[in-house]
């Protein structure tokens, strides 16, 4: 079985080759990284087929609209209930900023590295907004899952 090659505009705008070959789909964000794992943002446009990245995502720091991004985590273990398995991956994000700033979009970034390192935007949400005050923080949680 041969499989072709699909073009995929990466979170910068960029077309990227994915190939068969294409592995490490990694979503865990690491502290301070806004390019990787679950991100957020202020944009509140409907969601669309054709995103491929927040429309105001909220960037990594301290300054005027920034937030603080923590590390990903994980749930030590997958739950399995006939015929689903799911399992959990969530990130804190701390304000810093100096005022208020309303959560209006989620997502969730991932890289692959191969053939070369690029960013794709997995999923993007538009929830219920939440107003995160100066020195609060809000959590995201995604549940991934798998049925036979």
């Amino acid at each position: 079985m041969t499989y072709a090659a699909h073009t995929i505009t990466d979170i910068f705008g960029a077309g990227q080759s994915v190939t068969a070959t294409a592995q490490d789909f990694n979503i865990n964000g690491m502290l301070n990284e806004d390019v990787h794992g679950i991100v957020i943002g202020t944009g509140n446009t409907p969601v669309d087929i054709t995103d491929y990245q927040l429309v105001a995502q909220i960037m990594d720091g301290s300054a005027a609209g920034q937030m603080i991004h923590n590390a990903e985590a994980f749930d030590a273990t997958v739950t399995v209930s006939d015929p689903d398995c799911t399992v959990d991956t969530w990130r804190n994000f701390n304000n810093n900023s100096g005022a208020s700033i309303t959560v209006k979009e989620t997502g969730l970034y991932c890289y692959s590295s191969t053939p070369t390192l690029y960013y794709l935007c997995l999923v993007r949400d538009v929830p219920a907004e939440i107003v995160v005050p100066d020195g609060g923080g809000c959590y995201v949680k995604y549940t991934a899952k798998i049925t036979e």
